[in-house]
Order: structure tokens, then C-alpha cells, then sequence
């Protein structure tokens, strides 16, 4: 199944996209977060201000007394912007200035002064559990709602040394002021300000990514490009192309392996159509090897046979595989042929590194010329042959890399000589024999005769005693007579043979 092709380059920009992506969202989260901290911090800084300033003159009026001026003074302080709310309650849950019950205790305990009844507030009750831990800890308390946007200060109202004059000495906390205030203007910065921190981010992000995606595909995606595109063009069969780059990277150093790995291509391809070449050379020369009518073989500086020889020579000496031979063992099978053997090692060794001396002459000393060998038969047993060797010079270079050397086949030859002189011979004899009969007569000769024919008798009969003295004596004399006679008719070729 093939599987779906996907561009590096996408890949990359995924990523770089990704990787952005998640480092914008982080880092809007923690700067948000951040400024949501810092703008709150300050607004609960400022709160807390505002709660001192407030505790300060909601102490100022209760120490004047006059519930008109405090419910006017507390009126009049909901207009600031921000504070939604602003209210005092006893240490019961009531509001105050809601009836006369702290008037008239403050009347009953002050005998000097009395104070008048004027309108009161709207009675309301505060009875939460934010409440009541304030006065049960006596420690100001604050709350943030943060869905209503709005926070709550809870602020003690103790019973100072001043305020005991009018209202006794206990209890302590005498009440509680709470006031509300709204958040959500300090909410609205903190979303513009994310706002502006997203788009300042989305936009580093946008132009580093595409900072990114550039650099990615100038030093990435361009070389990997080139060297798919030198690739695929290596794999059609192109080796003339070159990876073009000059980088000190990773990719450099595999675009200059890609190029070495062509140059060996080429440097194989050329070793290929040479070796076909060669190849169809070989197959040439087998063929003329397989064919020619002589010995061939080629000989290295080791004096062993080479690889090429002819198939003349393997019927000529009766060996099926010569290559790796040593020359020697081939010329003469024999091991107790010293003498031979060294001579012909000095005659090769002489071809091989005498360059002086020209060929021709070195041939003139040739050991090898009409030598008789007997070799083995492929029935299992010997024939003798006569051959006549030559050798041939091949230079590589400035030296001697192999001899050639060329096997005549003589024996045919040498026979026919041999048979040729045997009946010119035998022509001889028979004009010897008639000349001795026309000179000696018919009688005489064939007396001749009979007398050579029975001293060879006891030649043949004497041949299993020749131990004997006696019997050797009489052979030798007997032969003697026979060169004699053989002499005296004029019969050579019989004279030579007793002899």
C-alpha cells in the first residue's frame, strides 16, 4: 500500500506554527495573568486606602455625635465613583441610625447633654458569615466577588478611649462599617490590557513565524529540495549533476557525500562498461584460445601460469587446469630433473629482467627446443611428446608484467622423421645387400645368411645366461663374426647394429 505524500515544507510550517501557537498562548496566559495580578494588587492597594480614609472619617463623624451630619456625610460618599455602597452596623446585625436605641442610652449615660431625636435611616440587618468573623476576630475582612465584579470591606468600629465617653465602656466593637465597592472597571483594564497583550504577541508571533518559515526554507527545505531533485536525477541515470551547496551543515556535508556517491557511480559504471569491454575481449580471445592449433599460456614474474591459456595446450601435456601452475612442474613433472629445472628458471628469470638483451638473442639459448616429455593420457596412461617452446616479452609500463609462451607441437613431425630416415635406412640396406650379392654371388650371400641367421639364434638363446663367462664369451664372439661378415659384404647398416 503506498502511503500518502507529505511536503516537508507543510511539515515544518506545522510545527513552527504549533510551537508558536502554544508559546503565544502561554505567554498571553502568564502576561494576562500577570497584569490581572498587578491591576488587582493596586486596586486592593487603593482599596484599602480608600478603607482607612473611609474608617478615618466614619470615626470623625461618630465622635461628633450628630447622626444628621454622619447619615449626610454617609450619603454623600456614595457618589464617589466606584463605591456601590457604605453602611454601619451594631455589633447586633442592625443598622444604624435605624432607631434611638444608642440616642437614649447615650442620653441616659450623658447627663450633660442630650441629644435630639431626628429621622432615621431605613432599618436593614447584616448577619453573614463575613460579618460575624470580623466581630468575632475584631480584624478588618475583605471579600472580592469576582462574578459580581465588587468588594466588600468589613472594617471594625472599636470602642476608642474617646468613644467611651458618650457609649461606655464596653463592649469593645462597638460595630461594624461595611461599604462595596466595583471592581469591574479595574476587570475592564485588565481585558484591554489583554487584548493589547494579545495582539503585541500575535503579531511577534506572526513575524517570527514567518522570520521562521523563511530561515526553515532558505537552510531546510531549499538544500533538501536541490538534493531530491539531484536524486531523482541520479536515479533516472543522469551522473553528470553535482549537489550544489555550500553550507558547513549536516546537509553540506551529506550533499558532498551525495557527490562522492556519484563520483563512485561513475567510477563504477566506467569499471562496468570496461569490464564488458574486457569481458567481450576474453570471450574473443577464448574463442581464438579454444581454436589455435598451439600451446598458449601467460606467465607472471612467479613463473606460474596465468588465467589465459589455450585448449591445445591442456591436450598437449594432458593437465585439466594449469592456471595457478608453477611453469616448472609443468615442463618437467619430474623433481629429480635438477639440472633442468634450474636452467630453465635462469633462462625466464633472464627474459623477465634481462630488458637489455634483445629476445632473439635470448632465444638462441633457449632450453627448449625439440625437448621430449613424456605426459599422462586421459586412458591413464603415457605418451611421449616432442615439443618446441618460444617465448614472447608483454611490457606493462617500464617492465616486463608477463611472458607469453608459445608451444609447438613437434612430435607428429619428429615421428615422420624418424620413419622417413628408417626406411631411407632400410633403402640402404637393400642396395647394400644387392651390390654384396652382385660382388660376392648368390651363393656366398645366402651362405652369409644362414650362418648370421643361426648366430642370432644363439644370441636369443644365450640372452637368460649372459651371467655366464662362457656364455657371454661365445655371444660376444659370435657377434664379432656377425660384424665381420656384415664387413666384409659391405653391409653398414648390419655392421653398425652388431657393432
Amino acid at each position: 500500500m503506498r502511503r500518502s505524500f507529505i511536503s516537508i515544507e507543510l511539515k515544518i510550517v506545522s510545527i513552527i506554527l504549533v510551537i508558536l501557537a502554544a508559546s503565544i498562548s502561554l505567554s498571553l496566559f502568564f502576561s494576562v495573568r500577570l497584569a490581572r495580578d498587578n491591576l488587582l494588587g493596586n486596586m486592593r492597594q487603593n482599596l484599602t486606602i480608600d478603607n482607612d480614609i473611609f474608617s478615618s472619617t466614619i470615626r470623625s463623624l461618630m465622635l461628633s455625635g450628630e447622626a444628621p451630619v454622619a447619615v449626610k456625610t454617609l450619603d454623600s460618599l456614595k457618589s464617589i465613583e466606584g463605591l456601590k455602597s457604605i453602611a454601619l452596623y451594631r455589633a447586633d446585625g442592625s443598622s444604624a441610625f435605624s432607631d434611638y436605641t444608642t440616642l437614649e442610652f447615650v442620653n441616659s449615660y450623658q447627663s450633660d447633654h442630650v441629644f435630639e431625636r431626628t429621622p432615621r435611616m431605613a432599618r436593614a440587618v447584616m448577619a453573614n458569615s463575613d460579618f460575624r468573623s470580623v466581630l468575632e476576630s475584631n480584624t478588618p475582612r475583605q471579600v472580592e466577588s469576582v462574578a459580581d465584579r465588587t468588594m466588600k470591606f468589613y472594617s471594625p468600629i472599636l470602642n476608642f478611649s474617646q468613644c467611651r465617653e458618650c457609649h461606655g465602656e464596653s463592649p469593645f466593637i462597638r460595630g461594624v462599617a461595611v461599604y462595596e465597592v466595583s471592581t469591574a472597571g479595574a476587570y475592564d483594564r485588565i481585558n484591554r490590557t489583554g487584548v493589547y497583550i494579545a495582539l503585541v504577541l500575535a503579531g511577534m508571533g506572526g513575524a517570527i513565524a514567518l522570520l521562521l518559515i523563511a530561515l526553515m526554507s532558505r537552510i531546510v527545505v531549499s538544500p533538501i529540495l536541490a538534493i531530491e531533485g539531484v536524486v531523482s536525477r541520479v536515479g533516472e541515470g543522469d551522473l553528470e549533476v553535482k549537489v550544489d551547496l555550500h553550507t558547513r551543515d549536516e546537509l553540506g556535508r551529506l550533499g558532498e557525500r551525495i557527490n562522492g556517491m556519484i563520483e563512485g557511480l561513475k567510477v563504477r559504471n566506467r569499471l562496468a562498461i570496461e569490464n564488458r569491454t574486457i569481458e567481450a575481449r576474453n570471450q574473443e580471445n577464448r574463442k581464438y584460445l579454444d581454436n589455435i592449433g598451439q600451446g598458449l599460456l601467460l606467465l607472471g614474474k612467479d613463473l606460474r601460469i596465468r588465467e589465459q591459456y589455450s585448449v591445445f595446450l591442456v591436450k598437449l601435456f594432458g593437465v585439466e587446469n594449469p592456471t595457478g601452475m608453477a611453469f616448472l612442474d609443468l615442463v618437467y613433472p619430474d623433481p629429480a630433473l635438477v639440472e633442468e629445472r634450474a636452467e630453465l628458471e635462469r633462462f625466464l628469470n633472464f627474459v623477465f629482467y634481462n630488458t637489455v638483451t634483445d629476445m632473439e638473442m635470448i632465444n638462441s639459448v633457449n632450453p627448449l627446443r625439440e625437448r621430449r616429455l613424456s605426459v599422462p593420457t586421459s586412458a591413464g596412461g603415457r605418451r611421449e611428446i616432442v615439443f618446441d617452446a618460444s617465448f614472447v616479452r608483454i611490457p606493462e609500463g617500464d617492465e616486463i608484467g608477463s611472458v607469453m609462451a608459445i608451444f609447438e607441437d613437434l612430435t607428429g613431425l619428429v615421428r615422420a622423421k624418424e620413419e622417413l630416415a628408417d626406411q631411407r635406412e632400410l633403402r640402404d640396406a637393400e642396395l647394400e645387400e644387392i651390390a654384396a650379392i652382385l660382388r660376392a654371388g648368390p651363393a656366398a650371400f645366402a651362405d652369409f645368411v644362414h650362418e648370421s641367421l643361426r648366430a642370432l639364434e644363439r644370441v636369443r638363446s644365450s640372452l637368460p645366461n649372459l651371467e655366464d663367462p662362457e656364455v657371454a664369451g661365445a655371444l660376444f664372439r659370435d657377434v664379432h663374426s656377425l660384424k665381420g661378415s656384415a664387413r666384409y659384404f659391405e653391409l653398414k647398416r648390419l655392421a653398425r647394429h652388431a657393432h
